[in-house]
């Protein structure tokens, strides 16, 4: 796909422990759509930013993280919508909510015609094969779809909550 936003998956891992209890391998991969292209050493930049939150909130919670986190960054795709965890968000540039309706239930469909494409099931049980599977979360059901508003009471579709406005972003969860 040509058309759509930039979207990188960062992996951050590190090793920590709390109560002297044994140290616990901990990941965390995120996948975060910009407008334009950004370059590794901008995107390592940003990485490094959110590991000193997250440090600093882990530490907070009594954590010891030892040794320097790791950082994997790639480039994921060109789509128009980035997935999260049970939801996907896209950029808001002042879309109706009938246009991000839309907008989201074709991209679901070209995903769900991808993984069929590479033979995996519809139920999104993956076949054992080495081709790309599209994790859709539940998207492919949209009934499932919502958002939420300012005190986080479930709403209809797309989310446009103070938090998402703030970012920029429309949300729908799933």
């Amino acid at each position: 796909m040509k058309e759509g936003y930039f979207i990188y998956c960062i992996v951050i891992q590190w090793f920590e422990e709390k109560d002297n209890k044994r140290m616990s391998n901990r990941l965390i991969a995120n996948y975060i759509m910009f407008r334009d292209s950004k370059t590794k050493q901008w995107l390592l930049g940003y990485a490094k930013k959110k590991i000193k939150i997250m440090v600093k909130v882990r530490k907070k919670k009594g954590y010891k993280i030892y040794y320097k986190p790791k950082i994997e960054i790639k480039f994921y795709e060109r789509e128009t919508w980035c997935i999260g965890w049970f939801s996907h968000c896209t950029i808001d540039v002042g879309q109706s909510d009938e246009e991000v309706l839309k907008s989201f239930r074709a991209f679901v469909d070209r995903k769900v015609q991808l993984n069929l494409d590479n033979w995996h099931r519809p139920d999104e049980r993956t076949c054992r094969n080495d081709r790309q599977f599209y994790q859709l979360m539940g998207a492919f059901d949209d009934w499932r779809w919502s958002g939420v508003d300012d005190n986080g009471n479930k709403t209809s579709p797309p989310c446009r909550c103070k938090h998402c406005k703030n970012q920029g972003l429309i949300r729908i969860n799933h």
